[in-house]
């Protein structure tokens, strides 16, 4: 079975520059956003505890992905620009 914790982990930075789009055309999108950014360290963490569990050759600290799924949300997702791209290439490094 596989998990896909991962979108959750890809929907924060694409949700930030589709809401900059919508912005421009008067959308309000708040309640959205406040999901998302909630939603992103708890699919972090989801998709870390999934890959240490199927993944022999990478085991991603809980602690330091935790701490940075926090710090994305304290950094209102500007880190999710880095962090994202980060985690996902070394998972598709991985074949997790």
């Amino acid at each position: 079975m596989r998990a896909n914790w991962w979108h959750l982990v890809v929907a924060l930075p694409v949700w930030i520059l589709a809401a900059g789009v919508l912005l421009l055309v008067g959308v309000d999108l708040a309640i959205v956003t406040i999901f998302f950014a909630l939603a992103y360290p708890v699919g972090l963490y989801l998709d870390v505890r999934y890959v240490r569990a199927h993944c022999e050759t990478w085991q991603p600290n809980r602690v330091v992905y935790g701490v940075l799924g926090v710090l994305v949300l304290a950094s209102m997702g500007v880190l999710s620009f880095v962090v994202s791209p980060y985690y996902l290439y070394k998972r598709k490094r991985h074949r997790v």
